[in-house]
């Protein structure tokens, strides 16, 4: 933020972004652990979590690049008065949120695509065969 003359210049200096994946596995209670069954369902549910790493590694570049591609769109300064620096600043950060999470938003149908493909009639007809007492 620059100051001259009654006007404020504000721009963006960096975007910081976190591209980060949290993965959760739940297996049914009726399934005792180290069971076939469990373990049958587990391994199925890793290949899940395989998948959705894969989409990560994919993605964390590309999401790298729109963040860049957003910062440049804030590098030129917005003049407004001393007063309203905390509003524009505000706005600046609301709007680069709201795109970031677009663009994530635009992305996660590759992933849910993927994981439903995976989730095929010959997989499940695969775990069945694993065990006998589902």
């Amino acid at each position: 933020m620059k100051e001259d003359a009654g006007a404020s210049c504000v721009h963006v200096e960096s975007i910081q972004g976190t591209f980060i994946a949290h993965p959760s596995v739940m297996i049914a209670k009726n399934y005792s652990k180290g069971s076939c069954e469990y373990n049958a369902v587990l391994a199925h549910e890793k290949k899940h979590i395989d998948i959705m790493n894969s989409y990560h590694i994919k993605f964390a570049a590309k999401f790298k690049n729109k963040l860049r591609s957003i910062a440049k769109d804030y590098a030129r300064a917005r003049v407004t008065t001393p007063g309203h620096v905390p509003d524009l600043q505000i706005q600046m950060q609301d709007d680069i949120m709201r795109q970031s999470q677009a663009y994530l938003a635009q992305i996660m149908p590759d992933l849910q695509k993927a994981q439903l493909k995976f989730d095929s009639p010959a997989e499940y007809a695969r775990v069945a065969k694993l065990c006998t007492n589902w």
